[in-house]
């Protein structure tokens, strides 16, 4: 609960003695949910600083040292989240929302073999099924499996609720969707 308050408290040093407590409770009790605590506030942690540094750019675009420091932080973001969910997904094996947060990352790494195969696996989750098959249907047009791009990002389509509004979610997957039907030769002007 003490961890929980200061993390609430949503500025550095609070959120740093959180981890300080939260650390201490997995060492004495190994119980993982601490860990991914911990993980979850880094991940907060990084995404404000990176937020911030938009902000500066915003003020200063001309500033090449901002556009770089932003650069390295977002590559040192996907990689501590990559790290991250690969860790979760090896301790909660059975949590597909989990499996999906690791499909993301590989997926922006450029890892479109491993990045499938987690996707899916995340797919069988309802509440991520749409963007783990919109998703998924990408990595394989980013592999060139132009036939299992139309196939799944169809699928992601029908299963959009919201699909026929043409709220953004709904452009992009049918963006996609008319991209992977012209890769395949399907689609005509």
């Amino acid at each position: 609960k003490y961890a929980t308050t200061l993390r609430e408290m949503d500025d550095e040093k609070h959120e740093n003695i959180a981890i300080d407590v939260l650390q201490k409770a997995f060492a004495e009790t190994k119980i993982y949910r601490f860990k991914m605590t911990m993980g979850d506030i880094r991940i907060k942690q990084f995404r404000r600083n990176i937020n911030a540094l938009r902000e500066q750019i915003k003020a200063n675009p001309d500033d090449k040292d901002l556009v770089n420091n932003l650069e390295q932080l977002r590559k040192e973001r996907l990689a501590f989240e990559l790290g991250e969910f690969e860790e979760r997904t090896q301790h909660v094996p059975t949590d597909m929302s989990i499996r999906f947060d690791y499909g993301v990352r590989l997926y922006e790494t450029g890892r479109h073999d491993d990045a499938i195969v987690a996707l899916q696996e995340a797919q069988n989750n309802p509440k991520v099924r749409v963007d783990a098959l919109y998703l998924l249907g990408r990595a394989f047009m980013a592999q060139g499996m132009i036939p299992e791009a139309v196939e799944t990002l169809k699928k992601s389509l029908d299963e959009y609720d919201l699909a026929p509004t043409g709220d953004r979610k709904s452009k992009e997957i049918h963006y996609w969707y008319a991209r992977s039907l012209e890769e395949n030769k399907q689609f005509t002007e």
